[in-house]
């Protein structure tokens, strides 16, 4: 077991200069011997809901009133936590977050010495694939490590963080290492009580078949999981297969070109076929309450597909995130001539949200572990004009998870584009699609479809009350965006 710094990305680079505000030390030097009533003042003044001191004094009796403890303290810890509030939104998000981290590694340091604290840093394994995410903090004492996950209120409390936490200690315990792990969250006891409970995380809990029976709603005692199994007939190279796939009538325009959803339908039958060879096929996921969505794909096409064509469809795993996958295709021609280059994201969910990979992926020998930046698709807002079409999603369009199918949403893509003057860029042999899902589309949901010209491509939302479901985009080669 071993610590290491984590990668210094933009995002790193960022948010230490809100780190280094002095602002944020000021907080935690006056939060860390403010009394209870004191802190959740500052807690709920940061929040933002109001930057009027007078208000909270009046909200706030017991720790402004004339027989408040530490009234200058109080005072003090006000001005500073109405200085986070004045800010944006995002940017005060950032600044709680790092007063809660800066928070506890003074209390923190109290108790093991300030040498031995350190924040943002990686704990690493042997043989262990090792964590894209670093934690908060770190104390780096010989006998005496710890790990902790700060969170500013309990909704930071999650499947995926406390496997995290409860992965690194069975590993360090693998090593024969005592590792402490825990989380710290500024917020009321009764809160984080609820949230663990809701979220099912039994103390003590060491993951595996309990964990997952779980989540799949049966009993621990009876928890009795389908291992791992790669299929008797695995290839000499387990981590890319091929299959071939013959473009169907029915899937097919009335110009005779095939649809772009249903190449992404080869897409995941190819993706679920892998996973069989990998020795996860679905019963598996299914005693663990388990499934993988399709968060992202980036699909660039270069030669027209016909009806009748034949196709082979490649899969592999190109990286991993802690809840999810990058896999990589590639469509070539029956004679082996390039037809396409597509990437998908997906995300891994136990039905609720998504949650952490299990190790068993990891497990895989050679498997590509390597991180990745999700496909992201930002749009401008639509201008006056914007085509828009209403959906309500049929029962022919959904998926046996009960929403609308990922390959669905380019025929409304397509739909949308067309029907905003694009016809000739949606049947264009060489284009670019690019798609982020945020939420998936039930039954019986009306949809608006919004669909505009943008540079020299189009730019596509799906939109309902609540706000944006799927963006996506759709640019001709001559034109398609990095």
């Amino acid at each position: 077991m071993r610590f290491q710094d984590a990668a210094r990305d933009a995002r790193a680079i960022v948010y230490a200069g809100i780190q280094a505000d002095s602002l944020v030390a000021r907080l935690a030097a006056l939060a860390a011997d403010a009394t209870y009533g004191q802190r959740l003042m500052a807690r709920a003044v940061m929040n933002g809901q109001s930057t009027d001191p007078a208000t909270w004094r009046v909200i706030f009796p017991t720790v402004f009133g004339p027989a408040a403890p530490d009234l200058e303290r109080a005072e003090a810890l006000l001005a500073a936590s109405l200085e986070v509030a004045e800010r944006g939104e995002q940017v005060r998000s950032q600044f709680r977050g790092a007063f809660v981290e800066a928070l506890s590694q003074v209390l923190v340091a109290r108790r093991t010495g300030d040498a031995a604290v350190r924040r943002e840093r990686r704990v690493l394994f042997d043989g262990v694939a090792s964590e894209i995410h670093p934690y908060d903090l770190t104390v780096e004492k010989a006998g005496r490590e710890e790990a902790w996950d700060c969170k500013w209120g309990a909704r930071g409390i999650n499947a995926d963080v406390l496997n995290q936490l409860d992965d690194a200690r069975r590993h360090a315990a693998d090593e024969e290492r005592s590792l402490r792990v825990g989380l710290i969250v500024f917020d009321v006891r009764t809160s984080c009580a609820v949230r663990l409970a809701a979220d099912g995380a039994a103390a003590g809990n060491r993951g595996g078949d309990a964990r997952d029976a779980r989540r799949a709603c049966r009993p621990k005692g009876g928890a009795s999981m389908t291992p791992p199994d790669p299929a008797s007939d695995t290839p000499a190279d387990i981590l890319r297969i091929e299959q071939a796939y013959r473009v169907r009538f029915d899937e097919a325009t009335p110009d005779g070109l095939a649809k772009t959803s249903a190449l992404l339908g080869y897409l995941q039958d190819v993706a679920w076929r892998h996973s069989e060879v990998l020795g996860f096929p679905r019963a598996w996921y299914r005693e663990r309450g388990l499934a993988w969505v399709v968060r992202a794909i980036d699909v660039t096409l270069g030669v027209p597909i016909r009806d009748g064509d034949e196709l082979r469809v490649s899969t592999r795993i190109a990286g991993f995130r802690r809840v999810m996958a990058r896999r990589r295709s590639e469509l070539r021609a029956a004679d082996g001539a390039p037809i396409g280059d597509v990437t998908v994201d997906w995300a891994m969910t136990d039905g609720r949200a998504p949650t952490r990979i299990p190790g068993d992926f990891a497990s895989v020998p050679g498997i590509d572990l390597s991180p990745f930046a999700p496909t992201r698709v930002d749009l401008p807002p639509a201008p006056p004009g914007a085509v828009e079409q209403r959906l309500v999603p049929r029962l022919r369009e959904l998926d046996p998870m009960g929403h609308a199918n990922n390959g669905v949403y380019l025929d409304w893509l397509d739909e949308a584009v067309a029907a905003a003057g694009g016809a000739d860029d949606v049947r264009a042999a060489a284009r670019r699609y690019r798609m982020e899902y945020l939420r998936a589309a039930g039954p019986g949901v009306a949809l608006r479809s919004i669909a505009w010209r943008d540079g020299g491509g189009w730019a596509w939302q799906l939109v309902d009350d609540a706000g944006d479901v799927v963006r996506g985009r759709l640019d001709p080669a001559s034109s398609a965006q990095p």
